[in-house]
């Protein structure tokens, strides 16, 4: 899974990284936030396809928790 930390720019804004501006976040995208998350994706996107990708980075983040979990019990 591949991760971009991005800090807050002087007035508050994020820069977005050229690999995902080459993949359709180049012009407007639609985020959808709550309090720990938010699902961020081109304006328009089949919301079934935003799902299905949703479910690949949360099997993602499973993975990472349950491997940095046993690297912290060995």
């Amino acid at each position: 899974m591949v991760k971009f930390k991005q800090r807050l720019d002087r007035n508050k804004k994020i820069y977005i990284p050229k690999p995902l501006r080459i993949m359709g976040f180049d012009d407007v995208i639609e985020i959808s936030p709550n309090t720990r998350a938010a699902a961020m994706y081109p304006e328009g996107s089949d919301p079934i396809e935003v799902i299905r990708s949703l479910e690949w980075i949360i099997q993602g983040l499973k993975f990472a928790h349950t491997s940095a979990n046993d690297v912290s019990q060995s």
